[in-house]
């Protein structure tokens, strides 16, 4: 027979779900005995093996790519794990109700607390898993214009006219660093271009490639106060020996090759 849900076993639930998959503090082991004494006992040990072979069927949870899982995606896990558990009691559509997984010997063997918290565990070890990259894992930091500059390979070649008029009076440099396979354009007085019309997109040239230019990224121009724009450079490929940035104007988004029919701005490499 199943146990109403109260705020004490809720808890009781969570803390079981902790104590295998991350451990407990001092102070966490010691209302987890309390909750256990007056909520009702709970095979621990086996509720760790049941962790474990979890774990093994879903893949290890990136523990080493993070401290420690945000406390808001905890709390959506254990609640999930005690609505599906819930489900499961009532035979609700969805539940594990048969056969010989691990799941269904959850079910059949301690009754609903043991089986809440294995339940928050599987969810915790697959949703962990497909949320970790969304909610958590941050964008690795780009490198910052002087940590390019610093840097022994560091290129720095200045804006030159193109054939396109809107080349015309522009001002600025390429600064990129094979090591970092990253840069910086810096450009001033480049003219905005009408989003739903054109983009700008950088190419790079690197001959011991092939025949076609490295997309470099597809960006606009919004020039703050002192009329400057930096642009980071993220290109798509690896680039082993540029010997040419240039601009070209394309359609909304970029392209994949360019027809490089407007050319506003190179900057070519001297070797």
């Amino acid at each position: 027979m199943s146990q109403s849900p109260t705020p004490d076993r809720d808890r009781m639930l969570d803390l079981l779900a902790d104590q295998v998959t991350e451990g407990l503090d001092a102070a966490e082991r010691k209302q987890l005995d309390a909750l256990l004494a007056t909520e009702g006992e709970a095979d621990l040990e086996a509720l760790e093996r049941t962790a474990a072979e979890l774990s093994l069927a879903l893949g290890e949870p990136p523990s080493q790519q993070a401290d420690a899982m945000p406390a808001e995606v905890r709390e959506r896990l254990s609640k999930a794990g005690r609505e599906w558990a819930a489900g499961a009691s009532s035979g609700a559509p969805g539940a594990s109700s048969g056969g010989d997984g691990v799941l269904a010997r959850i079910g059949g063997a301690t009754g609903l607390a043991w089986f809440s918290a294995a339940a928050a565990i599987a969810i915790a070890l697959l949703g962990w898993l497909m949320l970790f990259t969304v909610i958590t894992q941050p964008e690795e930091r780009f490198p910052a214009y002087a940590d390019i500059e610093t840097r022994p390979d560091a290129v720095r070649v200045a804006w030159s006219p193109g054939p396109d008029p809107l080349g015309e009076g522009v001002t600025g440099e390429v600064l990129w660093s094979d090591s970092a396979q990253a840069g910086w354009m810096v450009f001033r007085d480049l003219p905005p271009l009408d989003p739903n019309q054109n983009d700008y997109q950088l190419w790079i040239f690197d001959p011991t490639r092939d025949e076609h230019p490295v997309d470099g990224g597809v960006f606009n121009v919004r020039p703050d106060e002192t009329g400057e724009v930096r642009v980071p450079i993220r290109a798509k490929l690896p680039v082993r020996s540029p010997t040419l940035f240039a601009i070209t104007v394309e359609q909304p988004g970029g392209v994949v090759v360019s027809k490089q029919d407007r050319v506003p701005l190179v900057a070519p490499v001297e070797g």
